[in-house]
C-alpha cells in the first residue's frame, strides 16, 4: 500500500520538505516509498527515536522541534500514540489509523514551536481501503 499512498498524497498536490520518522523498521520502510515518490533522497530521511513508542505530547514535541524552514512534513510512526495526536486536531473522533493511513494537518504558523490544535486542524484523512476492497 505504501507506493500506492505515496503517490496518492503527491497526486493531491503536497510538496514536501522533509521526512521525519520512527527508526522502526516498518515505518522507514513506508517511509522510503513516500522519499521516492516526491524525489527525496533516502539519505536525508530524519531518524527520529523520540516517536517509537511515543505519547502524543512527544509527538507534539517532535513536531514543535521542526526547522521553521520546512513548510510541510511527513511524519511516520505508530499507533496508538499517531491516532491519540490527531485526534487532538479533529472535532470527528478518529477510532484507529489504519496502517499506511494518512492524515492532513494544516495550519498558518510562523513557528513549529506554535503548531497546536489552537492554530491547525486535519484537513483530510486517506488510507487504503478507501481506494481497494
Amino acid at each position: 500500500d505504501g507506493p500506492f499512498m505515496a503517490t496518492l498524497l503527491k497526486g493531491k498536490g503536497a510538496e514536501l520538505d522533509k521526512i521525519v520518522c520512527s527508526p522502526a523498521n516498518r515505518a522507514l520502510t513506508t517511509a522510503k516509498f513516500f522519499a521516492n515518490a516526491f524525489e527525496l533522497p533516502e539519505a536525508e530521511i530524519l531518524h527520529e527515536e523520540r516517536i517509537y513508542e511515543a505519547y502524543p505530547e512527544e509527538i507534539q514535541g517532535v513536531i514543535e522541534s521542526f526547522n521553521d524552514d520546512w513548510n510541510q512534513v511527513a511524519l511516520f510512526g505508530h499507533n496508538p500514540g499517531f491516532t491519540s495526536l490527531a485526534n487532538q486536531y479533529t472535532t470527528e473522533y478518529i477510532q484507529n489509523m489504519p496502517t499506511c493511513c494518512i492524515v492532513q494537518i494544516s495550519g498558518i504558523i510562523d513557528s513549529w514551536k506554535k503548531f497546536s490544535s489552537d492554530n491547525a486542524t486535519l484537513r483530510a484523512i486517506y488510507f487504503p481501503k478507501q481506494y481497494f476492497d
